[in-house]
């Protein structure tokens, strides 16, 4: 049955403007809705920082109380009015004003302090200020009470705007001289410059206006306003009723308005306006920008379907045509322009890339597999012949054996036994041994050194029984104690005895196998040793064959336990050098 066939080039045309319609009209018809909910979220953000900045004029509030107390109950202070008579208050006066200087520069909104007992005996902060608490004296009953509280704004001269009021707290004596006494109560009051309460609440930020009303007046303001505005805002402050954001004219521009009465319990009233358009101005730019970019695309897409016209057919033809010849000797896929037919013909140029590779790589495995087992069947020739040139040797040795006992020439029988020993131990021991096997082994060669050298080399060995049948690499000390007879014991000039000392212990923080041998010659020097610690650290053996046990050690016993093992050089020249070998008891290799 044919199948039905069909253009992709139409395909795609209605693929693709159908849904660009669609979207277009859900973008025009949405926005009246995104707007109206763009309205409601300012009201809410508007609400939110409104309240921030009412609480931070709260905390300076707060700030005010805290001063009061900290004042009057401060120790100086306290002392002033209880336990000083009136010389020594003269002396104090001037550290008290300085000390009431120090909280006013430290406390936004406090101008002046004044404390006062009820005797009257009066300390302020000298800041020419004193009237208004003379004022609000005549005006407040300051004894009996036992609550701060923030008086009424105070009022100023005929031609000035009021902007003061004071808090005042009633502190008690708690020095001990009042125990047993009437309580008695000084009043601390802060002059409050309420203007400058509204200082750096809300700084760099213009759109923002901050005002204090007291009584349908504003006494301070964070922006400057000319009259009209007042008058608004007046006329707002006054009809606004609740805490919801309103929305109010002022010059002709909306603004959001909020008020909150203030916890000063004195009718100032903290007000909050921003313009509506600040959180708004996005909105008329975005309905433009939808109708620009609708129209631009309209175009664009009309564009793009005649050029998709002319430019998808030809690509294809062309792909398909180098994928019938893919299977003969075109091993790769043209280029196009077109971007997705280009990540196609990529794809598949890359997946023939990695199948012609792998076909490479697998000859070439094979070869190194033929290679091998080449290699194996050397190794196993070499191994056979191995075990002929040894079994030769020891029987030639054991000949000669016999020869010295025949003529009992007792000290080539003992060297010519040592070394047999030690040759049969070299050459067959397996990978791992118990330490007891490798110090025979070092026994055995330093009864050679002996018995060539009599009375100049002596080895001392203290080990712990318990290390005895732990399993280590063989072939571990006897290089050690090699190292240190062609290196260490090199132009001796001590009258002391050549010794080697041999010590092994279980280490009880980690249950470690721990050994060490050291000589008494003459020692390593510091670069010479660093040279030999980055030779032992390094991937490949140094050309210089010197000190090549210690190297071959280390390698032998990173490859064995890997990270588990330590290998450390100490010495000193002209009296000693120490190596110390630390690995797992248990003796287990990596595999």
């Amino acid at each position: 049955m044919k199948k039905h066939s069909y253009s992709i080039y139409r395909h795609i045309v209605v693929i693709v403007l159908i849904p660009f319609i669609i979207l277009t009209l859900l973008l025009l018809g949405t926005y009246e809705v995104y707007r109206a909910s763009m309205f409601g979220r300012s009201q809410e953000e508007f609400a939110l920082q409104m309240e921030q900045y009412r609480l931070r004029l709260e905390e300076r509030l707060n700030n005010i109380r805290n001063t009061a107390r900290e004042v009057g109950y401060s120790e100086a202070v306290q002392k002033y009015f209880v336990q000083m008579n009136n010389a020594q208050r003269a002396d104090n006066y001037i550290f008290l004003r300085n000390l009431f200087n120090t909280f006013i520069d430290a406390t936004p909104g406090v101008r002046a302090i004044y404390v006062v007992d009820e005797s009257g005996a009066f300390l302020d902060s000298g800041n020419n200020l004193l009237h208004y608490f003379q004022r609000a004296g005549v005006e407040y009953d300051f004894d009996g009470r036992t609550e701060g509280f923030f008086t009424d704004i105070l009022p100023e001269g005929v031609n000035e705007s009021p902007r003061y009021c004071l808090y005042c707290a009633p502190v008690g004596v708690i020095t001990p001289i009042s125990l047993g006494q009437k309580e008695r109560f000084l009043t601390c009051a802060l002059l409050v410059d309420v203007p400058e309460l509204l200082a750096e609440i809300a700084p760099g930020e213009p759109p923002v206006c901050e005002l204090l009303f007291w009584q349908e007046r504003i006494l301070a303001s964070s922006r400057a306003l000319n009259a009209g505005a007042k008058s608004a805002l007046v006329a707002a402050a006054t009809a606004v009723g609740g805490t919801a954001p309103w929305q109010i004219e002022v010059a002709g521009e909306p603004y959001f308005f909020q008020t909150a009465a203030l916890s000063t319990e004195n009718g100032l009233v903290y007000a909050f306006s921003m313009p509506v358009n600040h959180f708004m101005e996005g909105t008329d730019r975005l309905k433009s920008f939808v109708l620009v970019g609708v129209g631009g695309c309209v175009a664009v897409v009309a564009v793009l379907m005649l050029l998709l016209r002319r430019s998808i057919s030809r690509p294809i033809a062309q792909i398909a045509q180098d994928m019938a010849h893919i299977t003969t000797k075109q091993i790769s896929i043209g280029d196009t322009n077109v971007v997705e037919l280009q990540n196609l013909a990529s794809g598949v140029n890359r997946m023939l890339s990695r199948l012609t590779e792998s076909q490479r790589q697998e000859m070439e495995n094979m070869e190194k597999i033929h290679q091998l087992e080449m290699y194996k069947m050397q190794a196993e020739m070499l191994a056979l012949r191995s075990q002929i040139n040894p079994h030769f040797l020891f029987n030639t040795l054991g000949c000669v054996i016999g020869m010295a006992m025949h003529y009992r020439v007792e000290p080539l029988e003992q060297i010519v036994t040592a070394l047999s020993d030690s040759l049969h131990y070299a050459l067959r021991a397996p990978d791992e041994v118990t330490l007891q096997q490798e110090i025979d082994h070092l026994q055995d060669y330093m009864r050679i050194l002996e018995i060539r050298m009599p009375d100049k080399y002596r080895l001392v060995v203290h080990a712990a029984p318990e290390t005895l049948e732990k399993r280590v690499l063989s072939l571990l000390l006897q290089p050690l104690a090699e190292n240190a007879v062609q290196h260490g014991f090199q132009e001796y000039q001590k009258r002391a005895e050549r010794t080697i000392y041999l010590a092994s212990w279980i280490d009880a923080a980690d249950g470690g196998l721990r050994l060490r041998l050291a000589d008494n010659g003459r020692g390593i020097e510091a670069d010479h040793l660093a040279g030999i610690l980055e030779q032992m650290n390094g991937g490949e053996f140094p050309a210089q064959k010197r000190h090549i046990a210690l190297i071959n050690i280390a390698r032998r016993l990173r490859i064995a336990y890997g990270d588990q093992c330590h290998m450390d050089i100490r010495s000193k020249p002209g009296y000693y050098t120490c190596v110390e070998l630390q690995f797992p008891a248990e003796g287990r290799f990596l595999r």
